[in-house]
């Protein structure tokens, strides 16, 4: 059973700089600046330290002096310009994910086409995330795929039909790893799971009203966050 230990208002929460600590540079990035729209749905630095930005209109990558835009009319093989998530790989290749399927950046900066379980079919990809064994998977309304890098093969992971809705297509809020091999997803549906990626079950899932998102604490304890501005921390040993 889960231990509720503390509510804390986020508005008491604050960062402070400790004696010899890091200084942070806080830098504003918006379509006045060249941003192709400000509604920003993901982000993910490649290993030259360049930012990616998937917004509602397009990509977008900055180098730190400007930024340069990527449309589905100039590349036809982005998925979408409406982009839910943005993932780099141990290969410097940029993952891009939408509810209109998902595209490759490869390691030369050309775009893939991705294509799903043998299909033409539109499969909305909700999340992507990177997972020390089993590599690059995908969080679809169909289920996890992963890749099998040898013969480019896309498999079903069949646990995770367990944990989506088929009807009402659950979409993910919020998708982290607590350890290297259980990840946590928040839902718009209020629903928090807990997924062991090596036995490939779930180990926890419970409904919680106002939920915005959850992140590791330590071994132990989850920062559960609320829609009215709260947090809880959960002890889920």
């Amino acid at each position: 059973m889960n231990k509720y230990i503390l509510i804390i208002p986020l508005a008491s929460l604050f960062l402070y700089q400790t004696a010899g600590g890091q200084h942070f540079n806080f830098q504003q990035l918006n379509v006045t600046l060249g941003l192709s729209d400000n509604n920003v749905k993901a982000v993910a630095t490649d290993q030259a330290g360049f930012l990616w930005i998937g917004t509602s209109s397009g990509l977008n990558l900055y180098d730190g002096n400007r930024v340069t835009h990527f449309k589905k009319d100039k590349n036809p093989a982005l998925c979408s310009d409406n982009i839910n998530s943005l993932l780099c790989d141990s290969r410097n290749r940029i993952w891009i994910g939408s509810d209109e399927g998902v595209t490759m950046l490869d390691e030369q900066r050309r775009f893939h086409s991705i294509l799903l379980h043998d299909t033409l079919k539109t499969i909305s990809v909700k999340a992507i995330i990177n997972h020390r064994l089993l590599g690059v998977i995908l969080l679809t309304n169909k289920g996890f795929f992963s890749i099998n890098e040898k013969n480019q093969q896309w498999l079903l992971m069949e646990f995770s039909k367990t944990i989506i809705y088929p009807v009402t297509n659950e979409p993910y809020k919020d998708v982290s790893f607590f350890s290297p091999d259980t990840l946590m997803i928040s839902s718009d549906f209020k629903i928090f799971t807990m997924i062991d990626l090596n036995r490939q079950r779930v180990i926890l899932r419970k409904k919680i009203p106002d939920l915005a998102g959850a992140c590791r604490l330590n071994d132990s304890l989850v920062f559960i966050g609320y829609t009215f501005g709260k947090m809880q921390i959960w002890n889920i040993r």
